[in-house]
């Protein structure tokens, strides 16, 4: 839908809470990954901190690169879930579920179901009245996987640990500091 759309702090958690219990509901491990097929958004954060709060690892991949370069990402990768933006992601997806591992979900963030794919709110509604707890993750421990076409060939997964990450933003705080005061634009 086009305009704003106003989501709290407390709202945002507690989709992300409710995402975590569906997400080791269905079977997630610490080190398990999860693939994020999307462009930016609040279901990407959602997925993003739940995964990250179950103890998976996140492997975001670019909704607009080739459907080739999908394919050797998640082969690479071996996700144990799968989200994508929109039913032909999805779709095209499914189609590879031979060449996946035969317990991957697959859920479709778009309000629509497929064929061999679950919606948000159905993988969600499972977990509603769930809870899990937080995972902390050990500096060491893999973040997130990013994969990059560097300079030739298939793409190629970089190992990101919590330790990187937070190195990066340790960083950037010493040299451009955040106060209360200030305001961010996330779009």
């Amino acid at each position: 839908s086009r305009g704003w759309h106003w989501v709290s702090y407390r709202d945002f958690a507690s989709r992300v809470d409710t995402l975590r219990a569906a997400l080791v509901q269905g079977g997630l491990t610490r080190g398990d990954r999860v693939a994020l097929i999307a462009p930016n958004g609040t279901d990407w954060a959602a997925v993003a901190f739940a995964t990250f709060t179950a103890g998976g690892v996140l492997v975001p991949i670019y909704p607009y690169q080739r459907y080739d370069d999908w394919l050797d990402i998640l082969r690479d990768a071996n996700p144990r879930f799968v989200f994508t933006h929109n039913i032909e992601a999805a779709s095209a997806v499914h189609g590879w579920r031979a060449d996946l591992d035969p317990n991957l979900t697959l859920v479709c963030t778009s309000h629509r179901r497929i064929a061999g794919a679950m919606s948000l709110d159905e993988l969600t509604e499972r977990a509603l009245w769930e809870s899990r707890p937080v995972v902390h993750p050990r500096p060491s421990d893999l973040c997130s996987l990013i994969y990059t076409s560097g300079t030739t060939g298939r793409p190629k997964g970089v190992e990101l640990t919590h330790a990187n990450i937070a190195a990066n933003l340790n960083s950037l705080r010493r040299i451009f500091p955040v106060t209360s005061e200030d305001r961010s634009l996330s779009y």
